[in-house]
């Protein structure tokens, strides 16, 4: 063999080894990205339903009392809470709410007829917002008043339970 020979020799073998080589490199790209993606958490119906519906029922519960059963209603919704925000819920209560209820016999009526899903972090976190109609009436104010906001909710399921770790009025 002479020396062209052998050159065309080796630039043909290296020629069939890169192919081969792409060859299996393709058909291992096909396999890796060809299996269909996990679905995210936020994109499972039944736990966006479990966090909205708890973020829902559970703002409702640290929002709604009446100065005749303030202290049972503030213990509801103490159970609802984790975290530091059950710290602060319990501090602010104590000094703020139950206070003002008992002396100008407020009473105020939370509902949540919207809520929706911002972020699901793990199966056991996530992020809601919720839209609050709230009826309040007191001494000064007899008279009914109807009152929207927002708010960011943070929950987090301790013992099987969803609480709200965080409470951010928007």
């Amino acid at each position: 063999m002479t020396g062209r020979q052998t050159a065309l020799w080796i630039i043909n073998a290296a020629l069939l080894i890169s192919v081969a080589a792409l060859t299996v490199l393709g058909g291992v790209q096909l396999l890796i990205k060809g299996r269909p993606a996990p679905v995210a958490l936020a994109d499972q119906p039944d736990l966006r339903q479990a966090v909205t519906e708890a973020a829902a029922t559970n703002t409702a519960r640290i929002l709604t009392y009446s100065a005749d059963t303030i202290e049972q209603d503030i213990a509801a919704g103490l159970a609802v809470t984790t975290g530091d925000f059950a710290e602060y819920y319990k501090n602010f209560t104590e000094t703020a709410v139950i206070p003002a209820a008992k002396q100008k016999n407020v009473k105020t009526t939370a509902t949540v007829p919207h809520a929706g899903v911002i972020s699901i972090d793990n199966p056991d976190t996530a992020t809601v917002l919720v839209f609050v109609n709230q009826v309040v009436s007191s001494t000064d104010n007899p008279q009914p008043n109807q009152q929207g906001s927002s708010a960011r909710v943070g929950i987090h399921k301790v013992d099987g339970q969803w609480r709200i770790a965080s409470f951010d009025p928007q």
